[in-house]
């Protein structure tokens, strides 16, 4: 299967929706916080697997929710990624996921922008975002997020 590889660099954050309850767990105090939320979405084993990848410093997980669910969610890394070389300062936004309930309202392309904002207010300026050639959805995202074309691919 064949996924594009996007990047920008942005320096300034999106305009942010004021409608939307975002979370950006970055410590694993974060993560307890929201703990009641994360364990109803996850289940205990994908919360405890949420707290440990909270320990380490490069790896993000944000959500947007909703009446005490989650209805968009998604991971970032900083300096990684399993699939091509980054930067130590590259963000890379990875998996992201919307309640099949929820979709076609844009929650996925807001909730990437609000977890983009948060890493910029932390100083990061560049960010990778790939998808499968095929995931419509999210090629409609990846252009209303400004990314503009391919810079690369890769096989899965």
């Amino acid at each position: 299967m064949v996924n594009y590889i996007f990047k920008q660099n942005r320096s300034l954050p999106y305009d942010e929706p004021s409608h939307h309850s975002f979370r950006l767990i970055a410590t694993p105090f974060d993560a307890l916080k929201a703990s009641t939320l994360l364990i109803h979405h996850l289940s205990l084993p994908g919360f405890l697997k949420l707290l440990l990848k909270s320990v380490t410093k490069n790896r993000w997980f944000y959500c947007i929710h909703d009446n005490r669910s989650v209805v968009s969610r998604g991971w970032l890394s900083a300096g990684f990624c399993h699939y091509y070389p980054v930067g130590a300062d590259d963000v890379v936004i990875g998996a992201v996921w919307t309640d099949p309930q929820k979709r076609g309202q844009g929650l996925a392309t807001t909730s990437i922008q609000l977890a983009m904002n948060g890493m910029i207010q932390q100083g990061y300026e560049s960010f990778y975002i790939d998808t499968q050639q095929s995931n419509a959805p999210m090629l409609r995202s990846i252009e209303k997020l400004g990314f503009g074309e391919a810079c690369g691919e890769f096989h899965s």
